[in-house]
């Protein structure tokens, strides 16, 4: 009987991080030490992109920053754009279905949030204090809310 030699796992060829917490501190602010890790990453041969549950404009800040160039993910994966935020690949429900799928959610006490392939949709702006640019959808139409207008 041989034994047989440990495999070598293959080397990390890329790296998609998510980019609250991973990329940008609390208050959103993309730190040296992350610009210099990633300029690393590229250094040594590895793909780097991020991903967030924000709308697309949100990941499209870092493009600059920190030098991306492959497609990132927002909304959740949702929508996978390009580092000019052209949407690549958006996965949407069909209308007909919202309306019971927004009962459902609603049934259970929870937050309906919609997403398009450039904008976030949800019923309140008090959700949470750490939103950016967000439509208000309700019964009667739209309306805008700013982040910055919610501290």
């Amino acid at each position: 009987m041989t034994d047989a030699a440990p495999q070598a796992s293959p080397p990390i060829a890329a790296l998609l991080a998510d980019i609250d917490g991973m990329v940008v501190t609390k208050e959103k602010v993309i730190t040296e030490r992350s610009i210099r890790a990633v300029k690393k990453m590229r250094e040594r041969g590895l793909i780097f992109t991020v991903t967030s549950g924000c709308p697309p404009r949100g990941p499209r800040t870092l493009v600059e920053p920190l030098g991306l160039t492959m497609p990132m993910a927002a909304f959740n994966g949702g929508v996978i754009i390009h580092p000019d935020v052209s949407v690549i690949d958006e996965r949407l429900l069909p209308d007909y279905l919202l309306p019971a799928l927004i009962e459902r959610i609603e049934s259970h006490g929870l937050d309906v949030w919609l997403y398009s392939a450039t904008d976030w949709y949800i019923r309140s702006a008090t959700i949470n204090d750490q939103l950016n640019d967000v439509l208000i959808f309700k019964s009667g139409g739209l309306s805008s809310a700013s982040g910055a207008a919610l501290k």
